[in-house]
């Protein structure tokens, strides 16, 4: 189901309620009208469930079973929700599915470790070729290292910015290393206020999304913890997700 022609964005807490009884409408529509249009492959052929393009999409992903991500008019990728979240196709829809959007870095992936931005941290396995790499890590992925794994890599942040947001608390921290700019990721983010507040400094912003009520103080050292087991790998010429032993997906 192609939900009208309107696109599908972030509502908040309050658009909840709205969005399931527009789902119950929209699975009675689909079972009666639009059946044949169910099956959507990745070649594009037949229908979806949800369009989801050009705005961020927490109501695409909570209405669909399966969503297309597209990008001028051209299909992206199609799957469920959670397969966009941890296996997207390329630079677009990295950026894209996530909110904060995930953390995109140009790295070195050598001698079973990934390097960028003066840090140096070990994989779990050694599937990912050896070379440049765009590495991506998703807010998520961060947690405070006091309360981690302590098997987990650490790295030692200094947050500009920090959003209390009930739920969770996100901290918003330079890298030493310039931000991946294409013209497929500034399609897909809205960095929105913290790039005007920080337009002046070219490195990159990472976003870590912490548990509510983790104390994290502008301007004072923050130690995090990392997955390397959840980084995202994807090639720089041609923005594609790389898989095991450097493969494109």
């Amino acid at each position: 189901v192609f939900e009208q022609d309107r696109a599908l964005g972030a509502e908040g807490q309050r658009g909840q309620g709205r969005r399931r009884a527009e789902r119950i409408e929209l699975e009675a529509i689909h079972d009666h009208e639009v059946r044949p249009l169910q099956q959507l492959g990745r070649d594009g052929r037949r229908g979806g469930r949800v369009k989801a393009e050009e705005v961020r999409t927490l109501a695409a992903m909570t209405l669909g079973d399966r969503v297309a991500v597209m990008r001028d008019g051209r299909i992206q990728q199609v799957d469920t929700p959670q397969r966009l979240y941890r296996r997207p196709a390329n630079f677009y829809v990295a950026a894209f599915i996530g909110s904060p959007a995930m953390n995109l870095v140009e790295a070195e992936v050598s001698d079973g470790r990934v390097q960028f931005a003066g840090l140096s941290i070990p994989l779990p396995t050694n599937e990912i070729r050896a070379g440049r790499v765009v590495l991506g890590i998703r807010p998520q992925d961060f947690s405070l290292a006091e309360t981690a794994d302590a098997g987990l890599p650490t790295i030692d942040v200094e947050p500009a910015i920090v959003e209390e947001l009930g739920s969770a608390t996100h901290a918003i921290f330079h890298i030493d290393a310039p931000p991946v700019d294409t013209e497929a990721v500034r399609a897909a983010t809205d960095e929105g206020d913290s790039t005007v507040l920080l337009a002046s400094d070219r490195r990159a912003l990472f976003t870590a999304a912490l548990e509510e009520g983790t104390p994290v103080t502008v301007g004072q050292a923050l130690r995090l913890a990392v997955n390397p087991a959840r980084f995202h790998f994807f090639d720089p010429e041609t923005s594609e997700r790389l898989d095991a032993i450097g493969q494109l997906v």
